[in-house]
């Protein structure tokens, strides 16, 4: 048998690389049965079911703040308080129907324990009367001259631009008669300071 060059021998390197890692890590995982790798955790974790069960007998914030508290009472209407001063002022009250007498029952009762229902239809509500808002002198925005338009008149147009030569000459007339402003720097000679003191 001849031996010949060139041959790779890759696959029988990573086979012994292979055994050797698995000699060393305690054995193929293919080999061993999957009961000794795998188990199913039967036991109960308390803590966590405790957990659960105290999460569900808490109550939410929002559903707290929407349960009576006993202690705070609630805060007197206006309303109630003209009713009762109304009830004070009649002497007798003759009900038409039963239903009637029983609706006024419930509805002192109701007040009586200081539960309003606001969603209660009431007879004789006065609509209220709408405040027209004040309109304002002062326009909205400035309208700029006719002539200033998408599509003037000619005679608005060359007033419009009558106005604006104007204003450029003004603005000139007023940067060269205007006073001189002061300059940043003064031309000449530099003046000694001994040549100053001497002087004076």
């Amino acid at each position: 048998m001849e031996w010949r060059a060139n041959i790779s021998t890759e696959d029988i390197e990573d086979y012994y690389d292979k055994t050797t890692k698995d000699a060393l890590s305690g054995g193929s995982l293919a080999d061993v049965p999957s009961d000794s790798l795998f188990f199913l955790d039967k036991s109960r974790d308390l803590s966590v079911k405790r957990k659960i069960e105290k999460n569900r007998e808490k109550v939410l914030r929002c559903d707290s703040v929407l349960q009576r508290n006993l202690f705070i009472k609630a805060i007197p209407s206006s309303t109630q308080n003209k009713q009762k001063s109304k009830r004070k002022g009649k002497a007798v009250s003759t009900p038409v129907d039963d239903d009637a007498a029983q609706g006024n029952v419930k509805d002192e009762s109701a007040h009586g324990s200081g539960v309003l229902d606001f969603w209660e239809e009431k007879e004789g509500v006065k609509a209220k009367i709408k405040k027209k808002p004040k309109t304002c002198i002062i326009p909205a925005v400035e309208v700029e001259h006719p002539g200033c338009s998408f599509n003037p008149h000619p005679e608005s147009h060359q007033d419009a631009l009558a106005r604006a030569v104007a204003d450029e000459i003004q603005k000139i007339y007023q940067h060269e008669l205007g006073p001189q402003p002061i300059p940043l720097v003064v031309s000449g000679e530099a003046i000694d300071e001994e040549y100053v003191c001497t002087s004076s």
